[in-house]
């Protein structure tokens, strides 16, 4: 229980205090709405609730969240590039991520066997689904791993001829439309989430072992 807490401290300073808005943006209403958000899903994870109804109700809280986010963004336009990048960039994936992330867990829950043995080598088989994601996305995985800037306007912005309704994962999205590469931002945020819990099972399953040698 504690792991799956940390892994949502661990994203929020990642995705949120190290890709601080710009000084005296007003992006920070966001950041209020991600704030509770993640408050909220910490509260959802203490339950002492079968890890199935706990992402049931993660997904459910995140959706909620995710709607309060459409209503922002419809009611606030962005008032300059760098709000609109930081938004694309840093915010949404936080919101569409964990919606994908969910969908991804509840998925492999349901699919994963119950024999001890067959489940180790499942979540061992899942470690190559990151791997896999890489290498189709490989380019934005490398940019945003890198930190990387000089391209945001072209990748994060709506403006101009580059501006593209979303196709790919659409049901997950917190706008009508959005930057080149909001979808695969957010599907980053996924898939890195989903590996942290697969490395979390295997760790467990692990641990089990050694406690049942120990005995």
């Amino acid at each position: 229980m504690q792991f799956r807490i940390a892994l949502y401290i661990f994203s929020y300073l990642v995705n949120t205090i190290l890709k601080r808005p710009p000084p005296g943006s007003i992006i920070s209403r966001y950041s209020v709405l991600l704030s509770r958000l993640l408050s909220e899903l910490i509260m959802c994870w203490q339950r002492p609730q079968p890890e199935m109804i706990l992402v049931e109700s993660a997904f459910l809280i995140t959706q909620k969240h995710c709607d309060n986010l459409k209503q922002e963004c419809w009611q606030h336009k962005f008032t300059c590039k760098q709000e609109e990048i930081y938004f694309f960039k840093a915010i949404h994936p936080q919101f569409a991520g964990r919606m994908m992330y969910y969908s991804i867990l509840y998925e492999s829950l349901l699919s994963c066997p119950d024999c001890h043995e067959a489940a180790k080598t499942f979540w061992g088989k899942e470690l190559d689904r990151y791997d896999r994601f890489c290498n189709r996305y490989e380019r934005v995985v490398e940019y945003l791993d890198e930190n990387r800037t000089d391209q945001d306007e072209r990748y994060f912005l709506m403006r101009g001829d580059r501006t593209t309704s979303v196709t790919e994962k659409t049901q997950f999205m917190c706008c009508s439309e959005t930057a080149i590469w909001s979808a695969s931002a957010a599907m980053c945020f996924a898939e890195k989430s989903y590996r942290q819990f697969v490395l979390s099972k295997i760790a467990c399953s692990s641990e089990e072992e050694d406690v049942s040698k120990a005995s």
